[in-house]
């Protein structure tokens, strides 16, 4: 398996919202990872985090720490900073699963999709299609896959 400690970058993802400069540190512990999640959300995003409109910093650079439990070949949600923690009750047992694609590592479920990278260079054409048939083989999947790939 692909060392997920050495991911540095998310080259592509399908989220509800369109990050940018997205990088994440990634550290284990036994069987904990966490999770550094930086990225910047644009003006355009606003509307999709909860009172935006009452929080400008929300526009701003933002980190998330993200903290899991890896059991096999899924990650599980732990916990989780966004929105101030907030939301980590409602989050918490959220199962990824891990699919690797030569030197990625895609975590999938059935809302969002992660594609890691060790460097931020761009995914080949051939890479992209293997990530989406893997893809759509996992229990986890989204129904739809629209990936945004950071070129």
């Amino acid at each position: 398996m692909t060392d997920i400690t050495k991911m540095r970058y998310v080259v592509g993802y399908q989220l509800p919202i369109r990050p940018s400069k997205y990088e994440i540190e990634v550290t284990t512990a036994g069987n904990t990872v966490s999770i550094v999640n930086i990225f910047t959300v644009s003006k355009n995003d606003a509307c999709c985090i909860p009172l935006c409109c009452l929080f400008p910093a929300c526009q701003k650079r933002k980190t998330v720490t993200d903290r899991f439990i890896l059991n096999g070949d899924n990650l599980i949600l732990q916990s989780t900073s966004a929105f101030g923690g907030l939301i980590s009750c409602i989050e918490k047992g959220k199962v990824f699963q891990i699919v690797e694609v030569g030197r990625y590592i895609v975590l999938v479920n059935k809302k969002e999709i992660f594609i890691y990278s060790d460097n931020s260079k761009e995914v080949s054409k051939r890479d992209r299609f293997e990530m989406i048939q893997k893809i759509e083989q996992c229990e986890e999947a989204p129904k739809k896959i629209d990936i945004v790939f950071l070129d």
